[in-house]
């Protein structure tokens, strides 16, 4: 990729952001609150596992393969209302990997089937990656990333997958339950680069795909004897870059559908049926006929509303935060060699591009905030405090309502571990309707920029960021035991109230300083084998630490810096690390 000579920037300031229960391009008539909060009711147990094989060991990778993936998470987050940790994400997974969560051809008890709940879960599998035919009988298998196209019938068969999910719908998730297969593979032994996936002498078998059962609604991204196509541009699969197209509402607006503001089940399969195909002929005049469930079999209804100027400020709920749309665009993601303060894990300096707006909360979240999610649960606080204290971390016994010092109502909460975190973000979901998650890493870094290359969002000198930050300065400096300390002083010795301070070219505030913010992402140690796409970075189903960022009122001055991040335990809660939320808009 051609890079220019100075850090780039691009953002889309005329871009708009989609909110998913307001009111309807089309028709200009409020969407039904009820379209989201069934969603939300019937999707709040339901289970997923995404699968992107990308890094192939004995043949050519697939590329895309991880950005399907995790755009399908994101997907079934955002718009099917999945709760955050119940899907679960697989990035190059082994045959092992496939064997826990989907079980053996002799045992069908894998993972998967210890996640669901009877007769309340939902399930969604996806696969992205290479399939195989088997040489001596044309059988169809999932190919993972330690196997080899040459011997299949060492992979996952189709016939294996399909038993066992079948087994799962049948004797665990009921008949009022669904169960979806989407598979963006080809199993025809040829790939989309041209490149022969078998070695030798080939020209492809057409395998046999599994008798197809009421229990599974099956999607295949190509007939058995075709080419599941990679759509270059758009760094996804032709299958699934035409599903998200149609989630978002282009099945909605297509001919077969009636423009309502839901796009329902068969006005994707409609869409995906005449799209797939079209998309193939046009670009490479060749066919993809997707293999699709039948017309009626899919339950999904999934509300698409208006647009949202980047900029604008809006507010899903008497009890949501105040959300900022952040515009599309592009920026390099991670600090220079020479910027002082610099660390080895804010490299390498990378470009990630955001093919979608996003919002993020205006301010970090309050103990207010909290307080209301407290007070209507009953939940308690799971983390035990840590503060820095004669000159080390050590725990306090106190928690969020108590840190150990006085916080008013509008300043940000503290003193929480991930678990709690989540509690909350499910409560607001329930409210909302669904969307409210933790950013990414990118994002979080995107957003904090607004536009700047600096090291920090007010220029390069730390000591003229008192008016912009509530960092360690001279009115913090007998907390941090002598450590280094802004030439300034704004003020507040530790939590400022939200909002207090100058916001950036986004209208974000505090995103440096204040508290630390925690984001989706596992710690990585550098930027190597990074996302590109402003996704999440996540490791399989648990983290052994995630990143924090944007820095504190205590401690090091270097970590305000926009590109500065930090590790933390889901179980650590501390008194300088809070949270601010994120908001996909594309639904």
């Amino acid at each position: 990729m051609k890079r220019s000579a100075t850090p780039r920037f691009r953002a889309t300031l005329a871009a708009t952001a989609i909110l998913a229960v307001g009111f309807l391009a089309a028709a200009g008539l409020p969407v039904r609150a009820s379209e989201r909060a069934d969603l939300c009711a019937r999707n709040r147990d339901s289970i997923a596992l995404v699968i992107g094989n990308r890094d192939y060991e004995q043949t050519i990778a697939v590329p895309y393969a991880g950005n399907d993936a995790r755009a399908i998470r994101q997907f079934l987050v955002d718009r099917l209302c999945y709760r955050d940790g119940n899907v679960v994400l697989l990035e190059n997974a082994t045959f092992n990997h496939l064997r826990n969560w989907l079980g053996t051809a002799d045992d069908p008890h894998g993972q998967l089937w210890n996640w669901v709940k009877p007769g309340r879960s939902d399930v969604v599998v996806y696969y992205s990656g290479h399939g195989a035919p088997d040489r001596s009988g044309g059988s169809a298998y999932i190919v993972p990333v330690d196997g080899n196209p040459d011997k299949a019938d060492l992979g996952f068969s189709l016939e294996t997958l399909e038993r066992n999910l079948e087994a799962l719908k049948e004797n665990v998730l009921g008949p009022d339950r669904q169960l979806v297969l989407m598979l963006d593979a080809c199993f025809s032994g040829k790939t989309s680069s041209g490149e022969p996936l078998i070695k030798g002498s080939f020209t492809g078998w057409t395998p046999k795909y599994p008798t197809a059962t009421s229990g599974i609604l099956r999607f295949s991204a190509a007939g058995p004897d075709e080419i599941a196509r990679w759509d270059e541009d758009a760094g996804h699969g032709l299958f699934t870059r035409v599903f998200l197209d149609g989630v978002a509402g282009a099945a909605d607006r297509n001919i077969a559908g009636d423009r309502d503001g839901v796009v329902s089940g068969d006005e994707l399969l409609a869409y995906l049926a005449d799209e797939v195909g079209y998309a193939a002929r046009r670009r490479w005049g060749a066919d993809q006929r997707p293999d699709l469930p039948k017309a009626g079999s899919l339950v999904w209804r999934i509300a698409v509303g208006r647009d949202y100027p980047a900029g604008e400020a809006f507010r899903d709920c008497t009890d949501c935060p105040e959300m900022i749309a952040i515009p599309a665009g592009s920026f390099d993601m991670g600090s220079p060699a020479d910027e002082p303060g610099r660390h080895a894990d804010e490299g390498p300096r990378h470009e990630v591009a955001f093919a979608a707006p996003f919002a993020l909360s205006r301010t970090e979240v309050t103990v207010g905030d909290f307080r209301r999610f407290a007070e209507a649960t009953g939940h308690a606080a799971t983390g035990r405090c840590r503060a820095f204290e004669g000159g080390r971390w050590q725990e306090t016994g106190g928690d969020w309502s108590a840190p150990g010092f006085a916080q008013g109502e509008d300043e940000p909460v503290v003193c929480l571990a991930a678990g709690d975190v989540a509690a909350y973000i499910d409560w607001l979901n329930d409210r909302a309707g669904g969307g409210y998650r933790l950013p990414s890493e990118a994002e979080w870094e995107y957003a904090a920029r607004a536009g700047s290359a600096a090291a920090y969002p007010w220029g390069a000198d730390v000591d003229k960021g008192c008016g912009h930050a509530n960092g360690p300065d001279r009115a913090g400096t007998a907390l941090a035991g002598g450590l280094a300390a802004m030439a300034c002083d704004d003020g507040f010795a530790r939590t400022a109230p939200v909002g207090r301070l100058r916001p950036n070219a986004f209208g974000l505030h505090d995103m440096a300083g204040n508290v630390f913010e925690r984001t989706a992402d596992c710690w990585h140690a550098s930027y190597a084998g990074a996302p590109a796409d402003g996704g999440a970075w996540i490791d399989g189903t648990t983290c052994e630490k995630r990143v924090i960022r944007g820095g504190s009122y205590i401690l090091n001055p270097r970590t305000l810096r926009s590109a500065a991040r930090s590790p933390i335990e889901d179980a650590t809660a501390a008194v300088n690390v809070g949270f601010r939320l994120a908001r996909s808009l594309g639904f």
